[in-house]
């Protein structure tokens, strides 16, 4: 691992800091958890950090309070300190004050934190904007749910980056099984749903939207990995084709 500072984060949410810890694993990067804005500042007595990550809202104080204690420090003033937030404050005027939209799936999040504090790091092609992905498409070649059910029929495992104009999805695949999932401000199965309402929309639409569909193949995962998804794939398209039936029963009654 990086023998860089590490990056601190300040997450309540159990599953989303469990998801960024996994990705800082496979890109080799260091990172410690901090439980509150006291016990950041606390560490960063005591040790350099190479960025602070936080929500808006911590358990002790309000993530400006912090960012106004650590910019007022001269030995902090030009920590990178990204605020997981959809819009960013008006007091963010240095280089060094970063927003990133909770619409942002992980990945791509986490791409843009070690791209500014790590930029010598060689990145897991799934966490790379470089990296050409195993099969990319976009939501008018083929539908998502065809692809699933191919790589679900043939036991695929890998990652799934997906763009729809601002927003963006994350799923993970194990042998041909969905495990991870997140889409917008959605988590778990409830964000395969709304993935493919979305991508059904843009069908429907035919409207110019940026949108992608990139596929890292993998030869398996590493251990640890995160999971808010326990039904099996092939029942969770048939779910989500039942609510679909059921959204449009609704609009045309």
């Amino acid at each position: 691992m990086s023998s860089s500072p590490p990056l601190v984060f300040i997450v309540q949410d159990e599953l989303l800091y469990q998801t960024y810890a996994w990705l800082c694993a496979q890109a080799d990067v260091p990172y410690v958890r901090a439980e509150g804005g006291l016990h950041a500042l606390t560490q960063l007595e005591r040790t350099h950090a190479s960025a602070i990550i936080c929500e808006k809202r911590l358990a002790d104080m309000q993530a400006l309070e912090l960012w106004s204690i650590i910019r007022s420090d001269p030995a902090t003033h030009n920590l990178p300190f990204f605020l997981l937030a959809d819009k960013a404050p008006t007091e963010f005027t240095a280089a060094v004050d970063h927003t990133i939209g909770r619409a942002t799936c992980t990945p791509l999040a986490l791409s843009r934190i070690l791209a500014s504090a790590f930029p010598q790091v060689a990145l897991p092609p799934f966490l790379s904007s470089t990296a050409t992905p195993s099969l990319h498409c976009d939501l008018r070649t083929f539908s998502l749910t065809e692809l699933i059910a191919w790589l679900n029929e043939n036991q695929k495992t890998g990652h799934w980056i997906i763009k729809i104009e601002e927003a963006s999805g994350y799923l993970i695949m194990q042998k041909g099984e969905l495990i991870y999932g997140e889409f917008t401000y959605e988590r778990g199965q409830d964000s395969l749903l709304a993935l493919i309402l979305e991508s059904l929309e843009v069908n429907k639409n035919n409207q110019h939207v940026k949108e992608d569909i990139s596929y890292f193949e993998a030869g398996q995962l590493a251990e640890g990995y995160p999971r808010n998804i326990d039904m099996s794939t092939r029942r969770l398209l048939v779910s989500a084709t039942v609510s679909i039936d059921h959204l449009n029963a609704e609009i045309i009654g």
